[in-house]
């Protein structure tokens, strides 16, 4: 993420290098404590290897959340990056 400690209504930014250029990639945000498959948005990588994706208007409640990283369509995570809001 651009930050390590985030304000609860603060756009989320993430920065991503070396994604696999599928199709089917995809980021997601997820309170830390939740399971694969459960997360608060996504957005597709559009095959781009490296890039930014925004996440605005969250709202999210203070806690620890991570960002997954997943290399194809299913709910699997390939890469995980910790991050608070405070």
């Amino acid at each position: 993420t651009g930050k390590g400690v985030y304000a609860p209504s603060e756009t989320i930014v993430v920065f991503y290098k070396n994604m696999p250029e599928y199709r089917n990639c995809w980021i997601d945000l997820s309170k830390a404590s939740d399971g694969d498959g459960s997360y608060q948005s996504y957005n597709w990588t559009y095959s781009a290897k490296d890039g930014r994706i925004e996440f605005p208007d969250l709202g999210l409640e203070p806690g620890v959340y991570e960002v997954r990283a997943h290399f194809s369509k299913s709910n699997s995570v390939d890469k995980r990056f910790r991050f608070r809001v405070q």
